[in-house]
């Protein structure tokens, strides 16, 4: 067969075509060899294409698994509350023009985070309870994990447990206070619920400072929320934490409309 001269050959779907033999010797320790006549080539080039395409469809359902498990990670480390998972900018409900515009600060807060977390740039939403605060600083959050980003909502008390059960736990092999302000620093986004509900005693005060200056100090943005006025929040939080709040464009947006509840 070897040096055979090519001969014409007809495929049922594709006409003539020429075909070539081929001897393809194995080396040892098979020492066999293949030979024969190739086949179709648009055949054969279909076949390829059908098995690229197969491997692209398998590949990119494996990126999607591997994209759902990351953004169930990112949720679940996220712990935003249950209530609150579910909360789009889709699903929120506009009646009035201060909710259109809460509404495209925190889409454009969300969408442009890249350019976000280089400024560190934060948000305050202040206003009565039931006007939407939670829920759209939750869609914003659902929005940039999407992205790839972590985030973390927390209250203000969680915060402050959290820092103060590094006191229990030192010398005893736990964590220290600088990590546990660490572990709230790393997420990119951090929302804090709930200023002002807390008494505000010094100690309070200093390790909501320690944690808000920490992440001021790594560049982190932070979505602020409270039901109290905007005075109210500045004496709660002191000038210093109030002032970096607004620092490259941080805003705050008042929610002054009747609660939906």
């Amino acid at each position: 067969m070897a040096g055979s001269e090519p001969r014409a050959e007809v495929c049922p779907k594709h006409g003539e075509y020429t075909s070539t033999a081929f001897n393809i010797r194995r080396p040892r320790p098979a020492r066999s060899h293949l030979q024969g006549w190739t086949g179709c080539p648009a055949c054969a080039r279909e076949s390829a294409e059908q098995a690229s395409n197969a491997e692209q469809a398998r590949l990119a359902g494996e990126r999607r698994v591997s994209a759902r498990r990351s953004m169930e990670q990112r949720l679940a480390g996220a712990m935003i509350p249950p209530r609150f998972i579910g909360k789009t900018f889709e699903n929120y409900l506009v009646e009035s023009e201060g909710q259109q515009r809460a509404l495209a600060d925190l889409q454009a807060y969300a969408t442009d985070f890249e350019q976000v977390l280089f400024d560190g740039r934060c948000l305050l939403l202040v206003g009565r309870t039931g006007t939407g605060k939670t829920h759209l600083s939750c869609a914003a959050a659902n929005v940039i994990m999407g992205q790839g980003y972590t985030a973390l909502f927390r209250t203000v008390q969680e915060v402050i447990r959290h820092v103060r059960g590094s006191w229990r736990q030192g010398g005893n092999g736990g964590r220290s206070e600088d990590e546990a302000i660490a572990e709230l620093v790393a997420p990119d986004l951090l929302i804090l619920d709930e200023v002002g509900v807390q008494y505000g005693k010094d100690a309070e005060l200093v390790t909501l400072f320690d944690v808000m200056n920490a992440r001021y100090s790594a560049c982190k943005p932070s979505i602020v929320l409270s039901n109290l006025p905007l005075d109210e929040v500045k004496q709660f939080l002191g000038e210093r934490v109030f002032d970096r709040l607004r620092e490259n464009g941080g805003k705050a947006i008042p929610f002054e409309w009747e609660s939906s509840r």
